[in-house]
């Protein structure tokens, strides 16, 4: 009996598989479209982007992406950077964090003629070392600031 019930229902399960991989009738599947590319005829910008005019007069950028080249047109790039400008110059002076707030923590301990930085991340803290002839001017900076503190 089992092996009937079993029967009946993977030729009821195949069935249905086949009913919904065919296509009805009258449906036409969609045609590819063709991936957007950059015109011949368009223009390599300073920074690396292109511009083109259509034949209607509309100015094209195209830029090249990781996932293929996009576009836009030319007054909606000009809108987008001159929003993002004022949203530079509105914003508030402390959302930012300059690079001397950020070396403030950052702790510095000499060991022989290397010195061994450490600055805590919010993955953990990341350690390196350097030569006291190697240092970076930032890097100085915050020798000379461990040294005046250690110093007092």
């Amino acid at each position: 009996m089992n092996k009937l019930v079993y029967s009946v229902l993977s030729f009821v399960f195949i069935l249905s598989a086949a009913a919904q991989t065919s296509t009805p009738k009258g449906v036409k599947k969609p045609t590819p479209v063709a991936p957007l590319a950059i015109p011949a005829s368009a223009v390599k910008q300073p920074d690396g982007n292109y511009r083109y005019v259509d034949e209607k007069g509309t100015a094209w950028i195209y830029r090249n992406t990781p996932f293929g080249v996009s576009r836009a047109t030319e007054a909606a790039v000009k809108a987008n950077a001159a929003m993002a400008q004022a949203a530079s110059a509105t914003a508030p002076s402390g959302s930012a964090k300059p690079a001397q707030d950020r070396d403030e923590k950052v702790t510095a301990v000499a060991n022989g003629d290397t010195i061994q930085f450490a600055r805590p991340t919010p993955f953990g803290v990341t350690r390196w070392s350097k030569n006291k002839s190697d240092l970076t001017p930032d890097e100085q900076k915050i020798w000379d600031r461990e040294q005046a503190k250690r110093n007092q």
